[in-house]
């Protein structure tokens, strides 16, 4: 991880781990600025401003990923009111952090990471096209930065898993040419890499949460909300969860006596702000959007929401590429992210891909999986060459490796037109 060349007149930086002995780099004549390299996310630096004779200011490092996540994390840690002025430091910045520093404003310096992504499908079926769309995405992102990228099941809702539905996943993104540094079948360092096997750290991460009074039981049934919703003078249906239903207290140790009710995350008043790679900036008022959601439910199953946060936080993922029907789950995921007090990662979300009728894909488009097409005959780099070409990522649809792709993969040239829709006949027209 480097800090960039040239940040600012006045600004010199050390790890808190080498004692100062881990600068390298040189800076201008009489800056005073130089580079270093931290040890990990949480390494400190010390910001020694040249016109703050005797002050030092230690603020931990925080990680981007882009100028996406750079703007993302200037609107986080506004929203979190920051202790100090957050700046970002890069190159188009250098004039800006000068006169922050000249006015006596303490800065923030933001480290680059090493890409971290990952693509986790619910193994509920076969492999359609839609999603190794998305996973070829995630991949050449992470590859492109030459980072990292991790392959995780979501099969926490075990009633709706298909047996043997992750293993023809596996095999089906193989035989496209994605491979992974770490998976379910080959392990890892930052496992477990299905959800299956992480209810005790679901568990650990929601009394976290509750020890920092963010949840509240519910014992009010589907049906019932359904009922309110309807009422004639209740919320209109699909609008948030009442607040009228939040308990008015909570009894001591109400959380270790929760069994048979739902348990909520108790959603602030205020607005989300993150930035899309495809969609640009978004800004979301959860509380009025969606209100109070669930984190485990009362069959105590936990909730996606809190399952996919906890599996990103804990292994590290910096960049989260996914299907643009989970766009509007992000604003949740950043408060839950805040509440646990980690770092929200940079997000992608690709348009979707619809089948001739304009339909989402779904089970009844059997012929629309991966498997159907390789048993059709379809080429794994005939079928790539098409998904690259539907992504806006080149300009025919030609056959090719997912390596090939990598050099010149951009998110700038990602397509933004909308969701694809597929032809009748894909076949011919993939082959």
């Amino acid at each position: 991880m480097m800090l960039g060349p040239c940040l600012s007149p006045g600004i010199c930086c050390a790890s808190s781990r080498c004692g100062g002995t881990g600068l390298r780099g040189q800076a201008g004549p009489d800056s005073g600025v130089t580079t270093h390299t931290a040890n990990s996310v949480s390494d400190s630096v010390l910001l020694v401003p040249g016109s703050l004779p005797q002050r030092q200011h230690s603020v931990t490092v925080h990680r981007a990923h882009g100028p996406d996540a750079l703007d993302a994390f200037c609107m986080h840690a506004l929203a979190r009111r920051h202790p100090m002025p957050v700046t970002c430091i890069t190159l188009k910045l250098c004039a800006l952090v000068r006169v922050l520093i000249e006015s006596r404003v303490p800065a923030v310096f933001v480290v680059r990471t090493p890409v971290h992504g990952r693509f986790a499908p619910s193994p509920t079926g076969l492999l359609h096209i839609g999603s190794a769309r998305t996973a070829l995405a995630a991949w050449l992102s992470a590859r492109s930065a030459g980072g990292r990228f991790t392959l995780r099941m979501e099969d926490l809702d075990m009633q709706r898993v298909v047996e043997g539905a992750a293993r023809s996943i596996t095999e089906d993104l193989h035989w496209l040419g994605l491979d992974f540094d770490a998976s379910p079948q080959q392990g890892g360092s930052d496992g477990p890499y299905v959800q299956s096997a992480c209810t005790r750290i679901y568990a650990k991460a929601l009394h976290s949460l509750y020890r920092a009074g963010h949840l509240f039981p519910c014992t009010v049934s589907r049906s019932q909300l359904r009922s309110i919703a309807s009422a004639p003078h209740g919320p209109e249906r699909g609008s948030p969860y009442p607040k009228r239903l939040r308990p008015k207290r909570l009894y001591r140790g109400w959380f270790d006596r929760s069994d048979g009710a739902a348990i909520r995350f108790r959603v602030p008043e205020r607005d989300v702000h993150f930035s899309d790679r495809v969609f640009g900036l978004q800004t979301e008022c959860v509380a009025r959007a969606v209100g109070d959601f669930v984190l485990r439910r009362r069959d105590g199953v936990y909730a996606y929401q809190l399952a996919v946060v906890v599996d990103d936080m804990r292994m590290g993922i910096t960049e989260v590429v996914r299907g643009q029907d989970l766009l509007a789950s992000t604003a949740r995921q950043i408060l839950l992210i805040e509440a646990l007090g980690g770092m929200r990662p940079s997000y992608g979300h690709v348009p979707l891909v619809l089948n001739a009728d304009g339909e989402k894909l779904s089970k009844r488009d059997s012929g629309l999986t991966v498997q159907s097409l390789r048993d059709a005959g379809v080429s794994a780099d005939a079928l790539i060459g098409y998904l690259a070409y539907t992504l806006g990522l080149t300009a025919a649809p030609v056959p090719q490796r997912p390596a090939e792709l990598i050099a010149d993969f951009s998110w700038q040239r990602l397509r933004r037109a909308g969701p694809w829709r597929l032809p009748r006949d894909l076949i011919s027209t993939i082959a």
